[in-house]
């Protein structure tokens, strides 16, 4: 049976998140997400200094690299449609999100270790 989706807005924390996802270990930095509606979310992620990915990128001068940032939106979009979205959730059988394509992403400035980064996610379905 489908767990019933709470009144919007609602909060999972890093530990919700982590039961909705299989990720585990340095790509996983999901901290926080607030679904906002059934495909709307503002969700947090933060890397640590010893997160493995960080350690080399950039050695002297740690940062996130891009495509870790985009894996985080990714991994908390999959958290919210999980969780929020009564289509999804009516799916059969077990589910699991990916990443389709990034049409538009621009960087506007780094991200250090430690920095927490604050995304606002829309979702929209494409298909069935």
């Amino acid at each position: 049976m489908t767990p019933a989706i709470p009144a919007f807005p609602f909060t999972l924390d890093r530990q919700a998140i982590e039961q909705l996802l299989p990720h585990r270990g340095p790509i996983f930095a999901c901290q926080q997400l607030i679904a906002r509606g059934p495909r709307t979310y503002t969700a947090t992620a933060n890397w640590p200094v010893d997160n493995a990915v960080v350690q080399g990128h950039f050695p002297g001068y740690p940062l996130v690299p891009g495509v870790m940032l985009i894996e985080s939106v990714t991994q908390l979009a999959g958290a919210g449609l999980l969780s929020a979205d009564a289509y999804v959730q009516s799916l059969p059988g077990e589910r699991i999100g990916v990443l389709a394509s990034v049409r538009r992403c621009a960087f506007k400035r780094p991200v250090q270790p430690e920095q927490d980064v604050t995304f606002e996610i829309t979702c929209r379905q494409i298909g069935a």
